[in-house]
């Protein structure tokens, strides 16, 4: 965590610096050469390759972590699973039941996705684990997310349900139900949650996979600084950053990183979200306040680096954005004939 924050304070002050001397000038509407864009974000931006697809979904601890992610059994209640709130054929949030639960107090950030974890430095808005297994057993006893009362509770629940005793066997050459095996099946599975995107073909040197309104807004994507905090194989995920850097986040009542670490300097620190699939995981924000990508992209400008954005830059800085939208595994994310039908009562905060 130490390293992330220390990210944070240079970030910081680079933004700023930055911001002094950028100016709000509309789009060029010249198209950069491809080779020109690619070479801006090969040396920060690890592309997906080919074959780095998600595993066969009949692998026995890659089946048994799917059954376990449908399951609704894993919550108190047996009323909500995993995918209730990361709907895996919405890209990994939950869209507009978010926005229902928020409504009705029982959320307070918005969804994060489960897709493309792995590169992940940090994990949840508020950067409170750095490891995907280790916040997949978080998740399973968190009163905002699973809400299982403890570790034990949930091995008692699975050892009842006689369904669980042969997967496990299958997965781990014995039926032995324990929970760092339950954490191990989900962690497997969410793994192969992998979107490989049109950008990734253009990095690895497809020159059409981009379009020309697409390549412009990747320049504009770097040249306004979004690219200072987003980096990585997701985009994004890698640092915290604050909330409000120039002009004050509307929203201070979730103060972020704060909670976690009880430091003042970390008040409305949160993790940069992730950028792939973007497009289609709408609310956006730790608060959801932003309802379109468009308007998210002008918020986030603005209250950043004090810039403001014409027209035309938001609408290539979108384009370049929908890029990053990867093809969903749809084999992969059949659920189990197990699995009941979503439910609206989903709920989650971080």
């Amino acid at each position: 965590m130490k390293f992330a924050l220390n990210i944070l304070c240079k970030t910081t002050a680079a933004l700023l610096a930055a911001t002094l001397g950028v100016q709000g000038s509309s789009a060029d509407t010249s198209t950069p050469k491809a080779e020109t864009v690619r070479r801006i974000y090969i040396e920060f931006f690890k592309p997906i390759p080919k074959s780095d697809v998600a595993p066969k979904p009949d692998t026995p601890i890659v089946k048994l972590g799917r059954a376990l992610f449908f399951d609704r059994a894993l919550s108190p209640d047996r009323t909500r699973s995993c995918n209730d709130c990361h709907d895996l054929s919405r890209y990994g949030t939950n869209g507009d039941f978010a926005i229902k639960a928020r409504d009705e107090g029982k959320l307070r950030r918005d969804v994060p996705s489960v897709y493309n974890l792995g590169t992940l430095k940090l994990m949840g808005w508020a950067g409170v684990g750095t490891d995907l297994r280790g916040y997949t057993a978080t998740a399973l006893t968190s009163a905002s997310e699973s809400a299982m009362p403890d570790r034990d509770s949930v091995v008692k629940r699975l050892k009842s349900i006689p369904r669980y005793r042969p997967l496990f066997a299958s997965a781990f050459n014995d039926d032995a139900i324990t929970f760092n095996r339950v954490v191990d099946a989900l962690t497997a599975f969410q793994r192969g949650l992998v979107t490989r995107a049109p950008f990734d073909d253009f990095l690895l040197g497809n020159d059409k996979a981009l379009s020309a309104a697409q390549l412009r807004g990747a320049v504009l994507f770097d040249r306004r600084n979004c690219s200072a905090c987003h980096t990585g194989t997701a985009i994004g995920g890698q640092m915290l950053q604050k909330a409000g850097i120039v002009r004050p986040w509307p929203n201070q009542k979730d103060l972020g990183h704060f909670e976690v670490s009880k430091n003042p300097a970390h008040k409305m620190a949160f993790r940069v979200p992730p950028l792939r699939n973007v497009a289609k995981t709408a609310p956006y924000f730790h608060d959801h306040s932003s309802r379109s990508l468009r308007r998210a992209i002008r918020d986030i400008t603005l209250r950043e680096q004090g810039m403001y954005l014409d027209f035309d830059e938001l609408r290539l800085i979108e384009l370049f954005l929908d890029s990053l939208t990867g093809r969903l595994p749809t084999d992969y994310i059949k659920p189990p004939a197990t699995a009941s039908p979503p439910t609206s009562t989903s709920q989650s905060t971080d």
